[in-house]
């Protein structure tokens, strides 16, 4: 079960279901650093909590959710993805590289690594192109067409993306996860 994708730039390529065993690895590491809530006092209980609504907190779980994101993406085109046809510089060219240095990105060493670059920066340079890539692989990995196009509308552009309302914690149970802000003394919560 393959597909070929055809980008902007004219590069094909070949898509296959990716490695469920390079998913389940990359979920380990990312899970190792997962920010942790802040704990305080509640004193009508008598015990610490987590406070979910902690703004720092939610500013690093944001953060390290955008990141997993990226990061299963990567793997998924990493291990998904190969080119079939290439009119344009190939990951070894020295125009990757300029553009690397434009971005101030580290050029990659691992053949993996510099394709992935590759695809990101300059075969694949529309949100457009990112869509095309990501629906198929994420179908020929069973996720569920909802998830898909939740997926995929990080890719759409600002047009007629949702606003973020807070922590998803918070829209679904705001009664146990209030937001504490803190009171006129440093790190002290209300």
């Amino acid at each position: 079960m393959s597909e070929k994708v055809t980008l902007s730039t004219g590069v094909v390529l070949e898509l296959s279901p990716p490695s469920p065993w390079a998913f389940m690895a990359a979920q380990r590491k990312i899970q190792a650093d997962k920010p942790k809530p802040p704990l305080y006092l509640n004193e009508e209980k008598g015990r610490e909590e987590e406070n979910e609504g902690d703004p720092a907190y939610v500013a690093a779980l944001s953060l390290w959710e955008k990141e997993l994101i990226e990061y299963l993406y990567d793997v998924g085109i990493a291990t998904g993805t190969r080119v079939i046809e290439s009119p344009i510089p190939t990951s070894d060219s020295e125009e990757l590289d300029d553009l690397l240095e434009v971005l101030r990105i580290t050029p990659a060493t691992g053949k993996k690594a510099r394709y992935l670059q590759w695809l990101k920066y300059w075969a694949a340079p529309t949100s457009k192109d990112i869509q095309v890539i990501l629906e198929p692989l994420l179908r020929m990995m069973g996720t569920p067409e909802a998830d898909v196009a939740q997926a995929t509308e990080l890719f759409r552009g600002d047009e007629g993306r949702p606003t973020d309302n807070g922590n998803r914690a918070q829209r679904r149970h705001p009664e146990r996860h209030p937001v504490r802000v803190p009171a006129s003394g440093a790190g002290a919560s209300v």
